[in-house]
């Protein structure tokens, strides 16, 4: 979609199979890539699977994406993204979708970032 073109490359977390589920058409129809834990199974070949723990596997992935969605609880991602984060400028846009679906939340970078306008994107395509 080209309503999500500005936010390219995406990326998507997801750490259990229900926010997988969840995730997972969100993600084809952005053309983003869902992460998701060596230990769940994979929906297709476009998830990619990360060994080890998140917190490493995003510092490995950060830098390469404009826009990260979790479907966390809002203070995992806060704990996982602290220590990434460097200026309100330079940030990627940080989402959490709530594990239902019934919420998207923006949580870092909704201005400069374009987090606010992503997150009333991905409320849309969810009908959250």
């Amino acid at each position: 979609m080209t309503l999500f073109a500005a936010f390219k490359p995406i990326a998507a977390i997801s750490t259990t199979p229900q926010s997988t589920q969840l995730l997972h058409p969100l993600c084809q129809s952005l053309t983003a890539t869902l992460y998701v834990p060596e230990t769940l199974s994979s929906i297709d070949s476009t998830t990619c699977h990360y060994q080890g723990s998140l917190k490493n596997h995003l510092a490995t992935i950060w830098a390469e994406n404009r826009a990260f969605i979790f479907c966390l609880a809002t203070g995992a991602v806060i704990r996982l993204i602290a220590p990434l984060l460097e200026d309100k400028a330079s940030d990627p846009a940080i989402i959490v979708v709530e594990p239902t679906g019934q919420y998207v939340i923006s949580l870092c970078s909704g201005h400069q970032g374009g987090a606010d306008r992503l997150a009333q994107l991905i409320a849309q395509q969810l009908n959250a």
